[in-house]
């Protein structure tokens, strides 16, 4: 499995006021770059595609968010059972 990721930052303010910043990163896996949003909020980490405004979360820390976005991009799915490496 082959996973890189970039990172940029972007202010999203006027968005909503609970969320304090937003990222904008491209997660390259071996099927494709897929570019997502994370989010950091008082109530944990959360993560969505760049095009849609369904947010997966709360996180408890940025690893555990970061591992479940790049898991879910590469399979489709979080399921360890459904997994089949």
């Amino acid at each position: 499995m082959y996973v890189s990721i970039v990172m940029t930052g972007l202010k999203l303010n006027s968005f909503n006021p609970m969320w304090n910043q937003a990222n904008r990163t491209m997660i390259s896996t071996s099927m494709g770059s897929v570019s997502v949003v994370t989010k950091n909020t008082r109530k944990g980490h959360f993560w969505a595609y760049d095009e849609t405004n369904v947010f997966y979360g709360p996180f408890n820390n940025y690893t555990s968010m970061k591992d479940d976005c790049m898991t879910y991009s590469e399979y489709g799915t979080t399921n360890d059972h459904l997994i089949k490496c």
